[in-house]
């Protein structure tokens, strides 16, 4: 696999991991650095990603899926997908959502900056 798949696979593994509330599959794609940006917020750290991972709402379930990745730069790759929330009540879509979101990886594969917008 070369750096672009290996980037790619990272980026739907991250997903998959977000989605499923597995904290350490999380954690264990980015570095120790990490900067999480989501909106005017920004987190820092592996821990930041574990506790991301960990959220959850009493009323609603959360789902967001890839659906294209846009961009591949020299450093990372811009995707595009949508985020579908569910009232856990009874599985009806609450709200979805586009999202933009840009990836960066350091020299050794791991995700090291994640923008969500």
């Amino acid at each position: 696999m070369n750096s672009d798949e290996q980037s790619q696979a990272a980026i739907r593994a991250f997903f998959d991991a977000m989605n499923a509330q597995d904290a350490d599959a999380a954690a264990g794609l980015v570095n120790d650095d990490v900067t999480v940006e989501i909106g005017p917020h920004r987190l820092s750290g592996r821990s930041a990603v574990r506790e991301l991972a960990l959220q959850t709402d009493d009323q609603l379930a959360f789902e967001t899926a890839l659906v294209e990745l846009e961009t591949e730069t020299e450093t990372g790759i811009d995707v595009r997908a949508r985020r579908t929330q569910r009232w856990r009540s009874t599985g009806e879509i609450a709200a979805e959502e586009e999202l933009r979101a840009s990836f960066t990886f350091d020299d050794g594969g791991a995700i090291s900056r994640i923008v969500l917008a």
